[in-house]
Order: structure tokens, then C-alpha cells, then sequence
């Protein structure tokens, strides 16, 4: 779960976290399920996917850079070698004279399949170079921004509590104390609404910039 000095960087940075989506149709994904290769070419393809945006995007630290960028590397090199493992299965299961010929097995470097399955993995990887090198900015200043924002917290006398049994982000205002409770569920751009616990109809607000950094706290004030 996110932390409250977390909340609204990870808001404006949407996290910098990149979803792939592959939507098929329901007769496809029934052969898919019966089909053990299939489903390995599409996972790893996945895989490669994701190994461009781990290679590409930055870390907070030169262990974490160096440990993901190495496991970026084994998931990249080990989906690779699966994926033209299983094609060539696939298709000398469709057709096995064709993986048996003469010229298939001569240039099996330059043939169709090869060349088509190097072209897919390599567009899928570059994809997620991009994406990676498109998630270094906001990754940048969602960091930047966790940092001021501990510092806005602290210099304005509240006090950040662990989320509730239900999950829950709460603050106290030390000075006044009054506690305070998310409103996740009234999420307006650029400002945190939280309810004032045992206040009927008092809120407090935390406002917040561009880059997801603290601006102002409201203090308590009426439901606006």
C-alpha cells in the first residue's frame, strides 16, 4: 500500500508502472489454453516486453539499478531463447515437413520464421524501451517529491499513523489533536481530502502541485 508522503506522487506519476495488454477472442484463448507452447511464446513475448522498460527506466539506487537491470537482462535472454524454441515447435507440429527440409534446416537463420519472430521480439522490446525512457521524469520527481513532502508533514506539525484495519490512510495534527482519515473515494486533482475524526462535517486538506509535492494543509475547516 501506498504511504501517505507517497499518495499523491504516485497519483501524478500513475505510478510509472506500465500494464501490457494482449486481448484476444474467446475461441483463442480456448486453443491457447490447450496449446503449452503457445502459451509460452505469449508470456515470454510479455516478458520481453517488460525487460525493455526494466532496462531502460531509472532506479533510486546502484544496487537496485544493478540487480534489476541484471534481471532484466536473464528475463530478456531466457524469454528469447523460448520463444524460438516454441515457434519452431509449434510449427513442426503444424507441418512437420517443413522443419525436416533441406532448406528450412540450411538457413535456418534467414528463413521466414526466424526472420519474423526476431522482427516481433525486437518491435516488443523497443516498445518497452520507450516506455521505460518515457517513466524516468515522473519516476524522478515522484522520488523528489516523497522527500518534500516528509519535510511538509513534519514542518506542519502532522503526524502520519499507519493505515487502519481497513486499510485506511490516516494523520494527526499533533499541535491541535485532531485525527484524520483519507476520503480515497472523493479523490479530486491537486488536493487529499480527509475527514476529521469525531468532527461532524470538518474536513482537512492537503493541496498539491503538478509533480505530486505538498503545497498547503487547510487545517480544519468546513466540508467545501
Amino acid at each position: 500500500m501506498r504511504s501517505l508522503i507517497q499518495y499523491a506522487p504516485s497519483i501524478v506519476a500513475g505510478s510509472a508502472l506500465a500494464g501490457f495488454g494482449l486481448s484476444f477472442g474467446r475461441d483463442v484463448y480456448r486453443k491457447a489454453k490447450k496449446n503449452l507452447p503457445l502459451i509460452l511464446v505469449l508470456v515470454c513475448l510479455v516478458g520481453i516486453f517488460f525487460s525493455g522498460i526494466w532496462l531502460f527506466r531509472n532506479y533510486r539506487t546502484v544496487w537496485g539499478t544493478i540487480f534489476k537491470k541484471l534481471g532484466a537482462l536473464i528475463v530478456l535472454l531466457g524469454s528469447s531463447v523460448i520463444v524460438y524454441g516454441c515457434v519452431f515447435l509449434i510449427v513442426s507440429m503444424l507441418d512437420p515437413q517443413y522443419m525436416t527440409s533441406t532448406e528450412s534446416a540450411g538457413h535456418a537463420l534467414d528463413n521466414p520464421i526466424t526472420l519474423w519472430t526476431t522482427g516481433i521480439q525486437g518491435f516488443l522490446f523497443l516498445v518497452g524501451a520507450l516506455v521505460g525512457i518515457k517513466h524516468r521524469k515522473k519516476r524522478q520527481q515522484a522520488w523528489e517529491a516523497e522527500i518534500h513532502n516528509s519535510t511538509f508533514l513534519m514542518n506542519q506539525g502532522l503526524e502520519v499513523i499507519d493505515a487502519d484495519e481497513n486499510g485506511n490512510l490516516r494523520l494527526r495534527d499533533i499541535q491541535e489533536g485532531i485525527g484524520y482519515r483519507l476520503m480515497e473515494d472523493l479523490e479530486v486533482a491537486g488536493e487529499l481530502e480527509f475527514m476529521a475524526l469525531g468532527k461532524r462535517n470538518k474536513r482537512g486538506y492537503i493541496l498539491y502541485d503538478a509533480t505530486g509535492k505538498y503545497t498547503e494543509w487547510t487545517g480544519l475547516v468546513e466540508v467545501r
